[in-house]
């Protein structure tokens, strides 16, 4: 029988993380790499793997998103994706005129290229 991967709900605070490694870890069967969009927990999900001495990028790839640039650089070995808030608010706020004027219809589907850093 496939072992699945654990169904534990991440909250978005280090505790959260760090409980959640502890589940992540007890796994078998493991992704190659995960993707956190909460900060905070991707913290706490690497604090464990530091005391588990778990290697980044060598052993688990790790991407985080992040709120402000920069700010997960302590994560050695771990990928950011870097955020461009203000690139998506311009073209929010474009979307938005133009389908109060009626020059597009809804739904709005637009691709933002960001970039991913690795932290070394």
């Amino acid at each position: 029988m496939e072992q699945s991967l654990p169904t534990t709900q991440i909250g978005y605070d280090p505790e959260s993380g760090y409980k959640f490694t502890q589940d992540f870890l007890s796994t078998k069967v493991r992704p190659d790499a995960l993707v956190f969009f909460a900060e905070m927990a991707a913290i706490g999900f690497n604090r464990l793997l530091i005391e588990r001495s778990v290697k980044l990028p060598d052993e688990l790839g790790l991407v985080i998103k992040e709120k402000f640039l920069g700010q997960m650089a302590f994560l050695k070995g771990a990928a950011t994706i870097e955020p461009i808030y203000f690139e998506l608010g311009t073209e929010a706020a474009n979307s938005l005129m133009k389908l109060l004027k009626g020059e597009i219809e809804h739904p709005v589907q637009k691709f933002l290229p960001t970039q991913i850093r690795v932290n070394e």
